[in-house]
């Protein structure tokens, strides 16, 4: 009871990862051990777990520089033109030429990780990491 009083934060912080750790199909299961060798190591795990996640970019893309004209722009017109473009301008955006895709860009990608749009499904990760590696290399026309 001592030790977990004394180590309180430590376990509910525990808690918390072994849901992360379940929720990314990493599980750890100890065989028979005490709790502090769980607590180092679930701690361990979770922090390569966390790490990783954090650092996740499609290899191929972290160094190419992504194409407007071949990545992006056949993307919009796929997913998101049909509702934002000059004539019917959804919420206000229209995806219809560079100019206005440059200056929306931040914000559809926020409403892209949001999960609100596009309203009918979900952008392939490939294609979210392409539109976020684009706004980094700094929209370029190309």
């Amino acid at each position: 009871m001592k030790f977990i009083k004394k180590n309180i934060h430590k376990i509910i912080v525990i808690a918390f990862i072994s849901v992360f750790v379940a929720c990314t199909k990493e599980v750890y299961t100890p065989a028979k051990t005490d709790v502090k060798t769980v607590v180092n190591q679930t701690t361990t795990d979770t922090t390569k777990v966390i790490t990783q996640a954090s650092s996740t970019v499609v290899p191929s893309q972290a160094s190419s520089t992504v194409s407007f004209k071949t990545s992006i722009d056949p993307m919009l017109s796929a997913n998101c033109k049909s509702c934002h473009n000059s004539s019917q301008a959804s919420g206000g955006v229209n995806l219809s030429t560079y100019a206005n895709v440059y200056s929306n860009a931040s914000s559809s990608l926020s409403a892209i990780n949001n999960g609100s749009m596009p309203p009918n499904g979900k952008l392939s990760l490939a294609s979210i990491n392409n539109l976020s590696n684009w706004i980094k290399q700094g929209k370029l026309n190309n």
